[in-house]
């Protein structure tokens, strides 16, 4: 970790980071004056070791920018050990997998970071535990090929203690047996990579692996649940079966096109086996040529398959991309062994290191790493036969100019492409500090440059932390240079956050809007942010960033709002209900003033849920619905259970629905989880209280 002032949270630009100097002591630089922090201590870790899925080694201490002598209570480590045996003979099991942890559990790894499947006479140790109170319990997985998983979520463990546990008994169950052979030769194929997944219906999981092996590593996406395995030097690979259940057989191999059997139908209590007969396939000849029809070397091509669809409710953005490769010095590049049928194929623009997941409700949240609307090429791939395609680069173009907020220098403003939308297109939701396109920053004098992007329109958002709302500009971008300045107007929407007897408001949070067009649909999504001290929260509805804060007499201003278009302005609290402005329109560089907001007394639920011994539930959603039949009805509030409660507050008196599920199945659908009903007084906090798994 670095002390540079970067952003590290996810590529989610939300925290700040220094390294700990050898007699313990560290400085954070950069930081806004005045302004409130969490701080943990962390492993410090390469970037691409993603440390902050790691639990913190310090409780979390609040401070604000400028204090000293702030202290973090390093956390010592608890372990587990245990030996894994045979249920039916007492034999130990030297071959498995283990995972652990607190919040969620993860691969045991070995020293090179690779995740660790043997252990000789079956002993165990898992190291690197840091409980954050005696309320917290670990997770424990061990998963052996051709036995019965064996899973545990309430083991208590103290920090610094050395917990045994003992023998853990696996219990046989049936195994699904494949050979994967040539087609041709009929020998069997060795370090066949064959995977036997579970239909789900509308459930959904995913998976990041990263295989490391003597020839070659491998890092993929996959999406369900699923078991994997290795032909050995027979072709044949075991996996435990997955009893009752329909399930597709694939197996892919290097030389090979890789092939499945769908709608297999597992039996109950007995093992099967099933064959798989991979060909060579056929190949794809790309060229790819610039706007003159002149080869292009070092452009990658992405490919995907035909039936590499949509994958779901749950995305992964940035992170690996679709399969490519670069073109030679003659602009062409080969891709090989595609199984028949239609594949398709474009022009990859570079790629951005950053990703993350997010939970959707039918809408797809766009990151880096690409635009999935970028028009694809297909070519009928036919079995032992060469197809060839031509690709055309579109004309490159950079832009660069300056940026001014009413007539001054503006410095330190970001600046990002998008792609223009159609006309009625909705806007792809971006998280925050997930970019979405190119971008720069202007300089101190105000100038800003953005180079190498495809000609053709687009749409100019420009930001700048002094400003409350983003500025768009509409573009044309040809071949070579443009240039364009920025010119910002600063408008200003100033007002009052009052109760019902007129008395100002303090500590209100206040944010401006554009105005949502009447029957118009309003893109909803949700993320929860965490840290492992407790702390967590919900963001709903796009409300990433800064608002401002009502004074102690309930004033605000809204600094660098959108002129010339219909606004409103929000404002929320604990103690009142939402509410919002009347509609209100800013020209440029005017001062709208008297924009007031009376906001209404409000109530609140303070929901717990604990497990059956007690001890606090983790990782729990929350959801309070409105039940009254005033119109229109508040917006549902959302929660979320790190060390068992949470309050949910700013709530409509009246009737509300509660419900909490674990986070691990998702978003969720109607009658997920647990219900209970809630009657909200104005002034008070009501109390739900649930003894969840």
């Amino acid at each position: 970790l670095r002390d540079e002032g970067r952003d590290h949270f996810l590529g989610f630009r939300a925290a700040r980071v220094a390294k700990v100097a050898a007699n313990g002591t560290f400085l954070l630089r950069g930081l806004d004056v005045g302004a409130s922090f969490n701080l943990q201590a962390r492993h410090a870790r390469p970037e691409s070791e993603q440390g902050f899925w790691e639990r913190s080694r310090s409780e979390s201490v609040q401070a604000r920018a400028g204090d000293s002598g702030v202290v973090l209570s390093y956390r010592p480590e608890a372990a587990l050990t245990f030996s894994v045996l045979d249920a039916a003979t007492r034999a130990p099991l030297e071959r498995f997998e283990v995972e652990s942890g607190i919040d969620w559990a993860m691969p045991l790894r070995d020293e090179d970071g690779r995740p660790r499947k043997l252990f000789p006479g079956g002993v165990v140790r898992v190291g690197g535990l840091r409980p954050g109170s005696d309320q917290e319990r670990v997770q424990l997985h061990v998963k052996a090929t051709g036995f019965r998983d064996y899973e545990r979520a309430d083991i208590a463990v103290r920090a610094g203690q050395e917990l045994d546990l003992g023998a853990i008994y696996l219990e046989a169950v049936p195994l699904v047996r494949v050979r994967v052979l040539d087609q041709r030769s009929g020998e069997p194929i060795a370090n066949a990579h064959v995977r036997l997944q579970k239909e789900q219906g509308d459930a959904f999981q995913i998976r990041h692996s990263v295989e490391i092996n003597a020839d070659e590593g491998s890092e993929s996406i996959e999406f369900g649940e699923a078991r994997t395995a290795t032909t050995g030097a027979n072709g044949w690979a075991e996996i435990t079966s997955y009893e009752g259940e329909t399930v597709e057989l694939s197996a892919r191999a290097k030389g090979y096109a890789s092939a499945k059997l769908g709608a297999l139908a597992l039996p109950r209590g007995e093992s099967v086996e099933h064959e798989l007969r991979l060909t060579q396939g056929g190949e794809v000849l790309v060229h790819v040529l610039d706007a003159r029809g002149e080869a292009l070397q070092g452009v990658r091509v992405e490919q995907r398959a035909s039936d590499a669809g949509s994958e779901g409710r749950v995305i992964m953005m940035g992170g690996p991309r679709p399969a490519g490769e670069m073109t030679d010095s003659e602009g062409q590049v080969t891709f090989a062994n595609l199984a028949a049928g239609v594949h398709s194929f474009r022009l990859a623009d570079e790629p951005v290191a950053l990703g993350g997941f997010a939970s959707m409700e039918g809408v797809v949240i766009g990151g880096p790493g690409g635009d999935e609307d970028e028009e694809w090429s297909q070519v009928q791939v036919v079995e032992g036969e060469r197809s060839e395609l031509v690709l055309r680069a579109a004309p490159r173009a950079g832009l660069a100019g300056l940026v001014r907020e009413a007539g001054k220098i503006l410095a330190g403003a970001t600046l990002r492409l998008a792609k223009e939308r159609p006309a009625g297109a909705e806007p792809r939701p971006m998280l925050p500090g997930m970019g979405g396109g190119p971008e720069a920053k202007s300089d101190g004098e105000g100038r800003y440059h953005i180079a190498d992007v495809k000609e053709g329109r687009y749409t100019l958002t420009v930001e700048h932390p002094t400003r409350r709302m983003p500025q768009e500009f509409a573009l044309q971008l040809r071949e070579g240079d443009n240039s364009f300045d920025v010119e910002l107007a600063l408008a200003l929407v100033s007002g009052r956050v009052l109760d019902e007897h007129g008395k100002g408001l303090p500590g209100v949070r206040v944010w401006p809007e554009r105005r949502a067009e009447e029957g118009g649909r309003q893109m909803r999504f949700r993320m929860i942010m965490m840290d492992d001290g407790g702390g967590a929260g919900v963001v709903d509805s796009g409300r990433f960033g800064e608002r401002a804060l009502t004074d102690a007499d309930g004033r605000f201003t809204l600094r660098g709002v959108t002129s010339d278009v219909d606004l409103v302005v929000k404002a929320e609290g604990d103690a009142v209900q939402p509410g919002e402005s009347r509609v209100v329109r800013v020209a440029p560089n005017e001062t709208k003033e008297g924009v007031d907001l009376v906001l209404a007394p409000a109530g609140a639920i303070k929901v717990a849920a604990n497990l059956a011994d007690g001890s606090p539930a983790r990782f729990q959603l929350v959801q309070a619905t409105y039940l009254g039949d005033e119109q229109p009805a508040p917006e549902p509030k959302f929660g979320f259970l790190q060390q068992g409660s949470t309050e949910l507050k700013g709530l409509k008196p009246g009737p509300w629905r509660v419900n909490v599920r674990n986070a691990n199945d998702g978003p969720g659908g109607e009658g997920g989880g647990q219900d209970q009903e809630i009657e909200v007084e104005p002034g008070a906090t009501a109390t739900a209280t649930f003894e969840v798994e």
